[in-house]
């Protein structure tokens, strides 16, 4: 064997030994990852597109998550599943052609080391949206985590109609995004020692529809002794195994540590379309009246809905017509119903250790230019 040959062989050894270290084992078959930089250009190890379940295709459309089916062989974890089926938005900033697939049930792993000495905290990303857009693997990077000394866990769960639609009944029995996620957690719970983790030390975290996720996973049966729009979450008590069997209102979440967050400038989701097209400001104003009660969900729950319209138009406006000068005051009215109150109620019944906190940095990088196209508050 000549010189060069030699140094071939060389580099090859070197490139299947370095894969190696890059494969897992699950308890569903054996995994090979790629490597990751952190923010800081730490190399991590990362595992994409796991499947946590089997594909909800079929007859199992509307059901239950199923464990997942074992592979054979060492399966390459290296691309992303797809995203879940969901309504596409035009927002600035956001490419809309994906629409996702039926069969997205997968989760990523990032790990900076797959065989410490002591196993390393693990942090579960159940990512936001309201219930009908968004995805665990690709919407949000965790590449500010992995400069720390954690495992990262990102899971998908099912959206819109396909994730939450309900007869309360076995046939469609709802809430079946929660169910994905407590699917996920437990594949987190039997498989994140063999990435570095340590399944006592588990902590959810969650923006929007996530963080709203992990509040129900504390009322949650199915999630107890684990860690922690039109379709939505129910409670759905007349379903077998049910996820909520009772109103959260009239019980206690499970005593864990909270740590609840909320920052200046929130609902740009709902208001960022007056910034992009202002013409549409002038329709709202002069229909207010209809739409405020639908937008902020008191249409079916105030016992005078047009006494609560006339209150807030005054509270947030002074009863003067709504316009791109009160655009602040329309954020903060939408801000306030959808997540500083339901934020604030919740930490009133929570009996664990929790900790609130305003977060009023207005950073580089922010949801503004998302949905509204530009910058409009600083």
């Amino acid at each position: 064997m000549n010189f060069f040959g030699i140094i071939i062989d060389l580099i090859l050894i070197v490139q299947i030994s370095q894969s190696c270290e890059l494969i897992v084992n699950t308890t569903c078959g054996s995994l090979i990852g790629r490597e990751f930089k952190s923010r800081n250009g730490r190399t991590v190890a990362a595992f994409n597109g796991i499947p946590f379940a089997k594909p909800p295709l079929n007859e199992l459309r509307f059901q239950y998550p199923q464990p997942p089916e074992p592979w054979v062989g060492v399966r390459e974890a290296y691309n992303f599943g797809s995203v879940c089926v969901q309504i596409p938005y035009d927002f600035p900033e956001i490419n809309s052609t994906e629409y996702g697939k039926e069969d997205c049930l997968y989760l990523s792993v990032y790990s900076p080391n797959l065989k410490p000495t002591n196993l390393l905290p693990v942090l579960v990303y159940i990512h936001g949206g309201p219930f009908y857009l968004g995805s665990g693997e690709v919407d949000k990077s965790p590449e500010y985590f992995l400069d720390y000394d954690l495992v990262v866990v990102m899971p998908n769960y099912r959206l819109g109609v396909l994730g939450f639609l309900t007869l309360e009944d076995d046939i469609m029995p709802g809430n079946l995004g929660l169910k994905d996620q407590v699917m996920a957690l437990k594949w987190v719970q039997d498989n994140i020692a063999n990435f570095g983790g340590d399944s006592n030390q588990i902590t959810l975290i969650g923006d929007f529809a996530g963080a709203a996720s992990i509040s129900l996973h504390m009322y949650s049966p199915m999630s107890r002794g684990d860690p922690l729009t039109v379709f939505l979450p129910i409670c759905d008590r007349n379903a077998a195994n049910p996820f909520l069997p009772f109103n959260p209102h009239n019980a206690e979440p499970t005593p864990v540590p909270w740590i609840v967050g909320l920052p200046r400038f929130i609902d740009f989701l709902r208001t960022g379309l007056f910034v992009r097209e202002p013409e549409t400001l002038i329709e709202y104003n002069q229909q207010f009246d209809q739409i405020a009660p639908i937008s902020l969900y008191y249409d079916n729950t105030a016992s005078n809905p047009e006494k609560v319209t006339k209150e807030i138009r005054e509270f947030y406006f002074d009863n003067q017509p709504i316009t791109m000068e009160l655009f602040e005051n329309l954020l903060d009215m939408y801000s306030d119903r959808l997540f500083f109150w339901p934020a604030v109620e919740a930490l009133k019944v929570h009996k664990g250790p929790h900790y609130f906190y305003y977060f009023d940095y207005v950073g580089e990088y922010s949801f503004q230019e998302i949905f509204a196209g530009k910058r409009v508050l600083v």
